[in-house]
């Protein structure tokens, strides 16, 4: 029969390895994935919430990268920007496309990055000396054919 003492024992040497093991590990990687998909020749408005105050900022660069795989040059789309400031959480922010920007993607499917740059650090803190740089979203960006499109 185990003693009382050596069960709590044992119970405890399982919890200090067990905490060792989630101690050793720090994702950085908070970006979370958000999958879009538009179809070519329209318009869109995406307002993406983070629902977390964020500290987004119409003085910070924002870049949406869509590019065929993680090693191809980003395509040569222009997206828009705006920062919703008029609430208290600062957690939204919204992406659009015009009609001419999706004309000028094939159809397909492509992988995409939106990153933030924050060249005063104004916003976003400055990491040794430079601008702070990270990615807010990723996931696939698929683009559908129009069969109005010529």
């Amino acid at each position: 029969m185990i003693s009382l003492k050596t069960l709590l024992s044992r119970a405890l040497d399982a919890l200090k390895t067990i905490i060792k093991k989630i101690m050793a590990k720090v994702n950085l990687d908070i970006a979370p994935r958000l999958d879009i998909v538009c179809k070519r020749g329209d318009s869109f408005k995406l307002v993406v919430d983070f629902q977390t105050p964020m500290p987004l900022d119409t003085s910070a660069t924002y870049i949406l990268k869509v590019a065929e795989d993680s090693e191809a040059s980003p395509l040569s789309a222009t997206f828009t920007y705006d920062i919703t400031n008029g609430e208290a959480s600062n957690s939204k922010l919204t992406i659009e496309a015009t009609s001419t920007v999706t004309l000028g993607i094939e159809p397909g499917l492509y992988v995409y990055d939106l990153q933030v740059t924050d060249t005063n650090a104004d916003v976003f803190p400055a990491v040794g000396g430079a601008p702070y740089e990270a990615t807010l979203l990723y996931g696939t960006f698929r683009v559908n054919d129009d069969v109005n499109i010529s």
